[in-house]
C-alpha cells in the first residue's frame, strides 16, 4: 500500500486510540496495512489463533463467539465498520481468546503489529485511549455476567430486541443467533418470544420483530 486511503484514515479516526493520533501518525499505520476479504460464513479466527496484527473491520459484520467441547455457542459481541476485532491479543501479544467468523462478506484492513507497538511508545494518549477502551469492554463483561446469572431469558431477549433496533449490526439476528448472544438455545428464545407476544409488547411478522412497547420491554430488562 503506497499511498493512504482517505478511506482508510477515515475508518481509523473511528477507532478511540486511533483517532488521538496526527495525521503522520495515522497515514504510517495506513501505509503499513492490507486487506483481506471473507465471504459469509468464514472463519477470521479460531479461539488460541496466534494474531499480532491489529484487525479492523472495513466493511461488512463479524461475530465473535466462544465454543465449548460439545460445539455449543455463545456469541460475545457483533462488530460492523470501524471496529477493531482483537485488541486484547495486539495489547497483550497473546492468542487469540475468541472465534470469529463473518457474517456476511467482509473486508478486514490488517494493520502491521510493530508499527502498531512503535505508534504506542511515540503518541502517549494512545495508551491513556485504549485503557479507556479496555475498561468499557470489562463493563460489557461484567454486564454479560450479570444478565447471565441474574436475570431470565425472557428479561435478556427483552433487552436484546431493544439492543437490536437501537444497532443496525445486530438487527438481523436469526433465532438461533439470538439464542448464542444470550447463552441459551433456540427453543426456548422462540418461547419467550411468543410469551412476549402474548403480552402484547411485540408483534411477530414473518422474520420481522416489531417493538410495540419500548419502555415496557426495557423495564422488563430491568433496564429502567
Amino acid at each position: 500500500m503506497t499511498t493512504p486511503c482517505v478511506e482508510e484514515l477515515h475508518l481509523l479516526r473511528q477507532i478511540p486510540y486511533l483517532a488521538v493520533m496526527d495525521d503522520a501518525g495515522l497515514h504510517s499505520l495506513v501505509r503499513s496495512a492490507f486487506q483481506r476479504s471473507y465471504p459469509a460464513g468464514a472463519l477470521i479466527l479460531v479461539e488460541g489463533d496466534p494474531c499480532p496484527n491489529l484487525l479492523v473491520v472495513q466493511s461488512g459484520r463479524v461475530k465473535a463467539s466462544l465454543l465449548s467441547p460439545g460445539g455449543r455457542e455463545h456469541i460475545l459481541d457483533i462488530y460492523g465498520p470501524g471496529e477493531a476485532i482483537n485488541e486484547i491479543s495486539v495489547f497483550d501479544n497473546s492468542p487469540s481468546v475468541t472465534t470469529v467468523q463473518a457474517l456476511e462478506e467482509t473486508h478486514i484492513l490488517v494493520i502491521d503489529n510493530a508499527v502498531f507497538q512503535r505508534s504506542l511508545r511515540e503518541y502517549p494518549e494512545m495508551t491513556r485511549a485504549a485503557l479507556t477502551t479496555l475498561a468499557k469492554r470489562c463493563r460489557q463483561l461484567v454486564s454479560t455476567i450479570a444478565d447471565l446469572s441474574l436475570r431470565t431469558v425472557t428479561a435478556r431477549l427483552a433487552g436484546l430486541l431493544l439492543d437490536c433496533a437501537a444497532n443496525p449490526r445486530e438487527a438481523t439476528l436469526s433465532r438461533g443467533q439470538m439464542a448464542a448472544r444470550l447463552g441459551t438455545v433456540r427453543e426456548v428464545v422462540s418461547r419467550s418470544l411468543r410469551d412476549l407476544e402474548r403480552l402484547g409488547l411485540i408483534r411477530i411478522e414473518r422474520d420481522q420483530i416489531v417493538l410495540l412497547k419500548p419502555d415496557e420491554l426495557a423495564r422488563l430488562a430491568e433496564r429502567q
